[in-house]
C-alpha cells in the first residue's frame, strides 16, 4: 500500500510541471521590435556572413576591403563599389566591417560579423 501511494505521487509530480507548461505553452510570443531574431545565426552554412537590414531583404554576402579606397561590397551575389546604386540605395562608404548606404535622404549602416576560423579549422563568430 505504501509503494502504490509512494509511485502514485511521483507519477503526480512528474505529470503536472509537463501538463501546466502544455497550459501555457500558446502563451508565450516573442516581440522583437523590429530588430533582428537572435537566434538566426549570422553566418550561413556556406560560412559566409549574412546580414538583413531591418526588414528588408538585403543579404550582404560579404566585403573585399582595400585599404587604398577600392572595396568590393558583394550583395545578393553581385559586386559593387563605393558610389554604386541598386534598388534606389547608392553604397556611400565601404568599410572592413561594415558598409553605409543612402536611401531617400536616410543614412543606413550594415554591421557584418568576422569569422575567424581556429587552429582546427572551426569557424567561431567574432563580435
Amino acid at each position: 500500500m505504501f509503494q502504490i501511494r509512494v509511485l502514485s505521487l511521483i507519477v503526480l509530480l512528474l505529470v503536472i510541471p509537463w501538463g501546466i507548461s502544455a497550459l501555457h505553452a500558446g502563451e508565450i510570443a516573442y516581440d522583437s521590435g523590429g530588430r533582428r531574431n537572435p537566434f538566426v545565426p549570422l553566418v550561413g552554412k556556406d560560412g559566409m556572413v549574412q546580414v538583413k537590414a531591418h526588414g528588408d531583404s538585403l543579404t550582404v554576402d560579404g566585403i573585399v576591403y582595400d585599404p587604398a579606397g577600392d572595396s568590393i561590397v558583394l550583395i545578393k551575389g553581385e559586386s559593387y563599389r563605393e558610389g554604386d546604386s541598386f534598388a534606389n540605395m547608392t553604397i556611400t562608404s565601404i568599410f572592413r566591417d561594415r558598409i553605409v548606404l543612402h536611401q531617400s535622404d536616410q543614412e543606413k549602416v550594415l554591421w557584418i560579423r568576422e569569422e575567424v576560423v581556429d587552429n582546427k579549422g572551426v569557424g567561431k563568430a567574432k563580435a
